[in-house]
């Protein structure tokens, strides 16, 4: 029995501390230009630049798109799809900064 009361102090304690923090996040949105014109239908995903994590999207209607809950940091930006975008279209693949809050963001892809 005095062992199970020496245990139950150091249970406690990590089980307090198994609550997790909650990482910032932050909102984007925006126009996706191809050619200067807004891209009518289509994805924009956003993804860790290592590649690890998770990938977040949005779809893109008449050219205006919203996501929220991205992680804060650098996040790279596709715009898949569309017809005509691939991944060797300038513009896609650029790192976006992602910052708490709200955020603007105007993606200009073109060849």
């Amino acid at each position: 029995m005095n062992r199970f009361f020496l245990f139950l102090p150091g249970a406690l304690l990590l089980l307090a501390g198994c609550g997790g923090e909650t990482k910032p996040t932050g909102t984007i949105q925006g126009k996706a230009l191809f050619a200067g014109q807004p891209i009518a239908t289509g994805k924009v995903v956003f993804r860790s630049p290592e590649g690890m994590g998770d990938d977040r999207e949005a779809t893109i209607s008449a050219g205006a798109f919203k996501i929220e809950n991205l992680p804060v940091g650098p996040q790279r930006v596709e715009v898949t799809g569309l017809k005509g975008i691939t991944a060797k279209t300038k513009g896609n693949g650029q790192v976006v900064d992602v910052k708490s809050g709200n955020q603007d963001l105007e993606l200009k892809l073109g060849t």
